[in-house]
């Protein structure tokens, strides 16, 4: 039997980097608004996290973010990492 490769929905990633030891609460936060954003990982020791949205939420997701009472960087492809966050 093929196989079929699935489509890729349409969706957004937004990268977000912090304190390394503010990682496991931002997750813990941010799987409340599982309705969001799935958040993911990436490198937590550098503070490196991957929220997955979609195109509707994107801009929910940013305020939220942006609102919370942690030191947040949201990153895009020319920004490098802070190192006054690590």
């Amino acid at each position: 039997m093929g196989r079929v490769k699935p489509e890729t929905a349409p969706g957004y990633t937004l990268t977000v980097q912090m304190r390394p030891r503010d990682v496991h609460f931002f997750i813990t936060i941010m799987e409340g608004y599982s309705h969001l954003a799935f958040p993911a990982a990436v490198d937590p020791k550098a503070g490196l996290i991957v929220l997955h949205t979609t195109p509707g939420f994107f801009a929910d997701l940013k305020k939220i973010v942006g609102e919370l009472a942690l030191e947040t960087r949201i990153l895009d492809d020319d920004v490098y990492l802070s190192k006054d966050l690590l």
